[in-house]
């Protein structure tokens, strides 16, 4: 598994981010202004992207944020993954 990050919202992260925050979990506003001035990282298994989150400065502190794994990709560290990746870049 490897990690991308992203400057802009890529629609890898859009896919999982509709199928975990609203299909799933049924939010129905998820993208928003912040998405512009984050980066993204998408987790890949095998070219699959599975996962996702973003990060951005405000202030003199880092948020990372919008976390998601797909589900039959939970449990696996995945988020993890994606923290620490978010964590290096930061």
């Amino acid at each position: 598994m490897n990690t991308k990050i992203f400057t802009t919202l890529p629609q890898d992260a859009k896919n999982i981010r509709i199928k975990v925050f609203m299909k799933e979990q049924g939010f129905e506003n998820e993208f928003d202004e912040i998405d512009n001035l984050c980066h993204h990282i998408v987790a890949f298994d095998e070219g699959k992207p599975i996962g996702t989150c973003r990060f951005f400065k405000e202030s003199n502190h880092y948020t990372i944020g919008r976390v998601a794994v797909l589900k039959e990709y939970r449990n696996q560290h995945i988020g993890n993954l994606l923290l620490k990746s978010a964590e290096k870049e930061i």
